[in-house]
């Protein structure tokens, strides 16, 4: 996970973030960044990056809340996996 502090929330910020997350926990190949539909996540900065680090980008379905729950339990797989490699 990343983090960025801006003054506007904008595509550079989360570019950033993913920046950091991914400098930082150096994810393997194919793995999937979901995020809502907000424009600084849709746009092609923040896409173009994902892709760049051979990451597949995964938008969540509008006005859905519970869309991130398949996700979350990938996430708890892949934690499982990081716990056992330590």
């Amino acid at each position: 996970m990343g983090w960025s502090i801006d003054s506007v929330q904008d595509s550079q910020l989360v570019v950033n973030a993913l920046d950091m997350a991914i400098k930082q926990r150096k994810p393997r190949p194919g793995g999937v960044v979901h995020a809502d539909h907000g424009v600084q996540f849709t746009s092609w900065a923040f896409t173009n990056k994902i892709r760049s680090a051979g990451l597949m980008p995964s938008f969540g379905s509008i006005g859905d809340a519970y869309d991130c729950q398949s996700v979350l339990v990938g996430l708890l797989v892949d934690s499982e996996d990081l716990t056992s490699a330590a």
